[in-house]
């Protein structure tokens, strides 16, 4: 059973809460895109069913309050060697892809369902860290709940997170070189496969995050209020404003705003979008037609 959203945190308790894919759309899937992406995750659990693995788990933003999350991550638990000759080789392709009103490199998967699968035990965060302890502690280090499911795009967002990325990507570059010392095979290729991914992928984050620090930002046109809630923690760091300062301005705890930027501000009323605007110090010009 899925249990309730922590209301201090927007996300389920610390700890695995196993559930059926209906009991999953039930209790996660009320907005239009969590249905969207949960058609991802019926299309990759089915696929690692007929494969043979029984034990899947979800994670991510989608495991939280966030209206709208930008994907699923999750990862399998490998029940033997053989499974790579069982599994539809679709799900097993970590060959990256340009996403284009992005501009980002992501896995075939996520362009297409927005689902992101890792593999246990076969995969580590690093030589000491396996996946499920690893998909339990959020971008902060924090400790999450996620979902397992029976037969949470993100970006850095403050130094602490940068600093915590650094270490992921070293994490990762160990496990590989671990990894490339076995005896090659389909396994091999495929654990290596992953691993190159990820590490390019949260190397781009970091490259993304430097570039906001630098003051490079492109704000694209936007035509309805609520689109410019995920541009926000960007316009934040891009004027070198910290979660810490911004918090001070607003008058509250620096937790808070950690939360409202865990969510992209969607939980956030309007009113006060406009006095987060106003303590970042960005201008805001509405037109409204017919």
């Amino acid at each position: 059973m899925i249990l309730e959203f922590d209301p201090n945190t927007g996300g389920l308790p610390p700890g695995n809460h196993p559930a059926t894919l209906e009991q999953v759309r039930k209790r996660l899937g009320f907005t239009p895109r969590r249905r969207w992406l949960l058609n991802g995750l019926r299309a990759a659990v089915e696929a690692y069913w007929a494969a043979g693995i029984d034990e899947i788990y979800i994670d991510g933003t989608f495991c939280t309050e966030k209206p709208d999350p930008g994907d699923i991550d999750g990862y399998w638990v490998e029940p033997d060697e053989a499974v790579y000759d069982r599994i539809d080789p679709y799900w097993i392709d970590f060959e990256l892809v340009l996403v284009p009103h992005l501009r980002k490199w992501k896995l075939k998967m996520w362009a297409d369902h927005g689902v992101e699968f890792f593999i246990h035990p076969a995969m580590k965060a690093s030589p000491e860290l396996g996946f499920p302890e690893f998909f339990r502690q959020d971008r902060d280090g924090n400790p999450r709940g996620n979902s397992s499911s029976e037969g949470g795009t993100i970006m850095i967002k403050s130094d602490a997170q940068r600093d915590r990325t650094m270490v992921q990507i070293e994490g990762f570059k160990q496990a590989l070189a671990m990894v490339e010392q076995k005896t090659p095979g389909k396994r091999y290729a495929v654990v290596r496969s992953n691993y190159e991914s990820m590490i390019r992928q949260l190397e781009d984050d970091l490259r993304e995050y430097e570039e906001l620090k630098s003051g490079e930002l492109t704000l694209p046109h936007v035509e309805r209020l609520d689109q410019i809630a995920p541009f926000i923690a960007k316009i934040r760091i891009a004027k070198g404003v910290s979660q810490t300062e911004l918090a001070r301005r607003l008058g509250v705890s620096k937790q808070v705003v950690s939360r409202f930027e865990e969510s992209d501000y969607q939980t956030v009323a309007m009113c006060r979008l406009q006095e987060i605007l106003d303590a970042i110090g960005i201008k805001t010009e509405v037109t409204l037609s017919t």
